[in-house]
């Protein structure tokens, strides 16, 4: 991609700099950035409105970023939709990842808090995107949504009634719900 500046350099010395602010608004927003980040999927809580999203890394060129495949964070819709990284606790005993297996093109992962079940990012067969799957009665699903449902506790250790595991048939688009009681 051409720097910015040197567009708006070169406007400038033509005698077009009335044009260069709209010229460069336009090719910022229609040339791509190289930001291959997407969301994979999401958590969210009964105890308030806020979210934890998990985004995948890829490399420019679309590969994954094997040292840190997942980028975990808040979106505090409680302070207006900030963003907001994980604290070390949050991280190491609640919502953070233990990668179980790295390859090429797959990457296998457990929650910290919840061993009992292993996560697969990777592309499906004939999908450009990367997707979390699972395995759910022998079915191949795609995760998009995990809710849990707090009754008490305490902040390091929270009273979970159930989880409930969004998911996609990963090859015929049927949805459902898994509820989990840990």
């Amino acid at each position: 991609m051409i720097p910015l500046f040197f567009i708006f350099e070169l406007l400038k010395r033509i005698g077009f700099i009335g044009l260069a602010v709209p010229l460069l608004l336009l090719v910022w927003y229609f040339i791509p950035s190289g930001n291959t980040n997407y969301n994979l999927f999401y958590i969210d809580r009964n105890k308030d409105n806020n979210i934890i999203k998990y985004d995948i890394k890829l490399k420019e060129n679309g590969e994954l970023n094997m040292e840190e495949p997942i980028n975990i964070y808040w979106v505090k819709n409680t302070d207006g939709g900030k963003k907001e990284g994980l604290n070390y606790a949050q991280k190491k005993l609640a919502y953070g990842l233990k990668y179980v297996k790295k390859e090429d093109d797959e990457i296998k992962f457990q929650f910290v808090s919840y061993g009992k079940r292993t996560f697969i990012l990777r592309k499906l067969k004939g999908k450009s995107e990367y997707n979390v799957i699972t395995y759910l009665n022998n079915k191949t699903v795609i995760v998009n949504r995990i809710y849990i449902h707090i009754t008490g506790g305490t902040y390091f250790v929270p009273k979970i009634a159930y989880l409930q595991l969004y998911w996609k048939d990963a090859y015929s688009d049927k949805e459902g719900i898994e509820k989990v009681i840990p």
